[in-house]
């Protein structure tokens, strides 16, 4: 018995020695800051827990199915993720806001913020936001610090710089998986960092009104600012210097014109901030803030093929032909179907 006894431990030995080691923060030497293993919590279980623990508790927000809707999914046993755990949020679940909170700052000092997540060549992003602050669309092109790269699966580890606290002994984090959109896109968070430096300048965004392209001049656009779908909302954001912003300016429809986003014109052209394009983005582009600067979405009218039920011809109830025109011909439709009884006989 004692020698079955000692043949299974072996056997269980070289099993496990024959796993890939998990990843720790040593594997990855250009990670920037300490590095905390990820956990969440949200509005909706108020449950705050770590990642490496042996089993997880069916939360409102957590589910070992990653099919499920409105849930993330804590997968294990990574060969990349930092311990082998990280968060996925698919973005047609419809994930709800994560809350990651870390703690052991020193209070007496300053720390650069980040987010360390792992997207995948184009198609993987991660929202992520200080508490008050706007959030971020962080992807493989805009990260601020590259870690790691797989030439074979492209699968990236990436940081990107959230903002800097000072005089905390915790800090938090906002999370969020991308809008849906086709594709394989997701979320994959796995943590944060915090790396001691010194307090950065404060700079400006400011994000004026759209204005409409016509051949002559730039006119201003008739609808009300609160009808455009501008991200960041048009106003002015104080942010820190070398802070990333996402720019979204999608095309819209205000009936009966649509009008086609052009392109953002910065007051001091030429001049560090610069407009980016993200190709791998939902919003398309983002300028990193080296200096205050104010930006103005340009859009134009473009022309296009009006039929009946699209956006702005809706067909409505009592349009029994659908052809946007409620008249005698839908009456007389009905007269001649008047009492006709095709229900199905139950029995």
């Amino acid at each position: 018995m004692k020698n079955i006894w000692i043949l299974m431990i072996l056997t269980v030995a070289m099993l496990a020695s024959a796993l890939p080691a998990q990843p720790t923060p040593d594997s990855y030497p250009l990670m920037v800051g300490t590095y905390v293993e990820g956990y969440a919590n949200s509005e909706a279980d108020y449950n705050v827990w770590p990642t490496d623990a042996g089993s997880y508790p069916l939360l409102t927000d957590w589910l070992i199915d990653p099919e499920e809707t409105g849930k993330w999914w804590p997968k294990t046993a990574s060969s990349k993720c930092i311990y082998g755990t990280a968060f996925e949020g698919k973005d047609y679940n419809q994930c709800p806001q994560l809350t990651m909170t870390a703690t052991g700052l020193d209070d007496t000092k300053t720390y650069d913020i980040y987010v360390v997540y792992w997207p995948k060549y184009l198609d993987w992003s991660c929202w992520a936001a200080l508490p008050g602050g706007l959030m971020r669309e962080c992807t493989a092109t805009n990260g601020d610090v590259a870690f790691f790269d797989d030439g074979g699966t492209g699968v990236q580890g990436r940081q990107a710089f959230l903002g800097q606290v000072t005089g905390q002994t915790s800090v938090s984090i906002l999370v969020e998986a991308p809008p849906d959109q086709p594709g394989d896109d997701r979320a994959w968070l796995d943590g944060l960092s915090y790396d001691e430096a010194t307090p950065r300048s404060s700079v400006t965004l400011t994000i004026e009104n759209p204005v409409l392209q016509d051949p002559n001049n730039f006119g201003t656009v008739t609808p009300l600012p609160e009808q455009y779908p501008i991200a960041p909302a048009v106003g002015t954001y104080n942010l820190l210097q070398g802070q990333t912003v996402t720019l979204g300016a999608p095309d819209f429809t205000i009936c009966p014109d649509r009008f086609e986003f052009v392109g953002w014109v910065e007051m001091n052209p030429g001049t560090p901030p610069v407009v980016q394009e993200d190709t791998g983005s939902y919003s398309g582009h983002y300028i990193v803030m080296t200096a205050s600067e104010t930006l103005t979405p340009v859009y134009r009218v473009v022309e296009y093929t009006k039929e009946c039920g699209d956006e702005c011809h809706p067909i409505y109830e009592g349009d029994i032909n659908q052809n946007c025109l409620i008249d005698m011909e839908d009456l007389l439709i009905l007269i001649a179907n008047w009492l006709t009884d095709n229900r199905p006989i139950v029995h």
